[in-house]
């Protein structure tokens, strides 16, 4: 009679499902942590326009007129409403709580604007007639014309 002796250890077949399982398990990991970063850069853009409404809202308190868009013809929109907005006290102490990574000089202009978390600036409007200037972000595509991903004031 033979003596089968069992030796300790995997077989080939199931190392090769553990690693699929941890394979698969890995790459759902990584969709969900695209999908975190999205709702977590879209969750700073909403805050870095409610800072930017409350900052309009004093300048309209001190000044009793909102940010002119088209102040500085040479500069842009946005680029305007950062100048008026350092300008007053109350408005530059509120844009200061604005994270670091959310403004700059992307044009090199050497005037600053308003960025939104995936490196576009954002969109400033106000026309006559309206009743509260509107701020703007293009979404993750960064085109304001697809209304889908954009994250406004509105």
């Amino acid at each position: 009679m033979k003596k089968f002796y069992s030796q300790p250890g995997f077989t080939l077949s199931e190392v090769l499902i553990v690693v699929a399982i941890l394979l698969i398990l890995a790459g759902a990991l990584v969709g969900f942590g695209k999908h975190l970063k999205q709702q977590a850069r879209a969750s700073l853009c909403e805050c870095t326009i409610g800072v930017l409404i409350a900052a309009i809202e004093q300048y309209h308190d001190w000044h009793d007129a909102f940010p002119d868009p088209a102040n500085d013809p040479v500069m842009s929109p946005i680029e305007n409403l950062y100048a008026q907005l350092y300008n007053q006290p109350r408005s530059c102490a509120l844009c200061e709580q604005i994270e670091k990574s959310q403004k700059g000089d992307i044009d090199g202009d050497r005037a600053f604007e308003f960025l939104d978390p995936w490196g576009k600036p954002l969109d400033y409007r106000y026309l006559p007639g309206m009743t509260f200037p509107v701020v703007e972000s293009g979404g993750p595509d960064g085109d304001l014309a697809t209304a889908a991903d954009n994250i406004s004031s509105r």
